[in-house]
C-alpha cells in the first residue's frame, strides 16, 4: 500500500444494517479481496502506433490501356482489310464513262466507273459528280441508261453537297449493251444536265 493512502473501512462503505447476515458475510469477502489486490497500476496510454511506411505506386487506369488495346486492334483489322481488298478481292475496273454538263448545267462534270459485273448481272459502279449544286427544287438527281434518247432505266438518285460534288455507289442489274448512253435528269424530269460525252 501507498503511504498516506488509507485503506477503505468496509462497515462505512456498506453502512447500516438492513443487509441479512449472510449477504453482509458475502460483500465483506469481495471487500477484503479487492483490498489485498491493492489499486490498479498506474493507466497512461501508449503512443499511437506511427503509420506504416508505404510508397504510392501510379498505375495506368485499366480503362485507358483498354482504349488503346482497342484502337491498336482496329488499325491492325483496317490495315488487314484494305491490303485483302486492295491487293485481290476488290472489284477491278471494267472502264470509266466521261460525263459533261449540257447547257442547263453549264461547268458540271462526272465520272462514272464501272466495275467488274457479279455472277448476278450486277454492275457496280460509282458516279463523282463535280460543279452540279442542289436542284432549285430541292429534289435528288437521277442517273439513267438512255435507248433512243429516252430515259429507259434508273440506276440511282443521289443529292450534291453545296459545294457542287458527290461521289456515290450504285448498281445496274441490266444488260449495258441494250443502252445508249447515260444521262442525269433531276427527278421527275426528262432533262438531261449531264450527258456521256
Amino acid at each position: 500500500m501507498n503511504e498516506g493512502i488509507r485503506e477503505p473501512d468496509f462497515d462505512e462503505l456498506v453502512g447500516g444494517d438492513d443487509l441479512a447476515p449472510a449477504e453482509q458475510e458475502r460483500l465483506r469477502r469481495v471487500h477484503d479481496l479487492l483490498v489485498a489486490a491493492g489499486p490498479p497500476p498506474d493507466f497512461e496510454p501508449a503512443a499511437p502506433p506511427a503509420p506504416p511506411a508505404a510508397t504510392v505506386t501510379r498505375l495506368v487506369p485499366r480503362r485507358r490501356a483498354a482504349i488503346v488495346a482497342l484502337a491498336a486492334a482496329f488499325l491492325v483489322a483496317a490495315f488487314g482489310l484494305g491490303y485483302f481488298t486492295g491487293s485481290s478481292g476488290g472489284p477491278s475496273t471494267e472502264g470509266v464513262v466521261a460525263m459533261v454538263g449540257t447547257r442547263e448545267a453549264a461547268g458540271a462534270s462526272a465520272s462514272l466507273k464501272l466495275f467488274s459485273v457479279d455472277s448476278a448481272g450486277n454492275w457496280p459502279m460509282r458516279l463523282d459528280v463535280k460543279g452540279l449544286g442542289p436542284s432549285p427544287s430541292g429534289l435528288p438527281y437521277e442517273l439513267w441508261l438512255t435507248r433512243n434518247g429516252r430515259l429507259a432505266a434508273l440506276c440511282g438518285s443521289f443529292r450534291p453537297t453545296s459545294a457542287g460534288t458527290a461521289s456515290v455507289r450504285m448498281n445496274a442489274p441490266y444488260k449495258l449493251s441494250d443502252f445508249d448512253s447515260w444521262v442525269v435528269v433531276t427527278e421527275g424530269s426528262k432533262t438531261p444536265l449531264l450527258t456521256t460525252a
